[in-house]
């Protein structure tokens, strides 16, 4: 809705699935359309939408996690359509060496195609940068939450009702507490953050952790 209102052209926007990390629950515009079924049909359906006369621009959310997303890449550079790429992949903590030996023959010529990368902070665009991708095709798109929203939520929590909230809890009023807010999904990392953290108490850590979320 943002980018609508401040582009000189019209705009589509295309999902490839509906409530894949979650019940959204959205009722979606007349401008929005979903791929439904296979990566094939998918990139049937994305091949049918960049033959059409006046596309100026792919941008996808992403350029991973879907079958139809790489050869939807290698379409627009058949079509001549400029492509743009929104990222929050960042360097895994470990990784299969075979896997990494994949990445490291396709990466460097895969994002060769694009004319632009938006990485969501500096580790995204660090990840970028170590497949070869220059400065000049990378800009800081800052992906973030609702923080003001949250900030407004912050400032009416005071001492009060965070007492209230540790004794309900059992939280003692001095205690440490980590907080992970965030939903619970094995990419956010939640079995590294439990195994540090018992790690942590092991070695005479004093410390309690919070999880607050919802998922799978």
């Amino acid at each position: 809705e943002e980018i609508r209102a401040l582009s000189p052209w019209p705009i589509e926007a295309w999902f490839l699935g509906q409530n894949l990390t979650q019940d959204w629950r959205l009722q979606l515009p007349g401008y929005c359309s979903i791929f439904d079924g296979s990566a094939q049909g998918a990139l049937k359906e994305i091949g049918n939408v960049l033959r059409r006369p006046g596309v100026r621009i792919l941008h996808l959310c992403g350029w991973g996690g879907h079958g139809a997303l790489v050869p939807s890449i290698m379409l627009a550079l058949l079509y001549g359509i400029p492509v743009a790429i929104e990222s929050d992949t960042q360097k895994p903590f470990e990784e299969p060496l075979l896997r990494s030996l994949v990445k490291r023959t396709l990466y460097p010529v895969l994002f060769r195609v694009p004319r632009m990368f938006l990485p969501g902070g500096t580790r995204q665009r660090d990840y970028l940068k170590s497949y070869g991708v220059p400065d000049t095709k990378l800009r800081i798109a800052q992906m973030t939450v609702d923080v003001a929203s949250i900030m407004r939520f912050a400032a009416g929590f005071d001492a009060k009702r965070r007492a209230a909230w540790r004794s309900v809890h059992r939280i003692d009023e001095g205690a440490f507490v980590f907080l992970f807010v965030g939903r619970l999904e094995e990419q956010k990392g939640l079995r590294a953050l439990i195994a540090t953290f018992g790690q942590f108490i092991a070695s005479g850590g004093e410390a309690r952790l919070v999880i607050v979320g919802d998922g799978s």
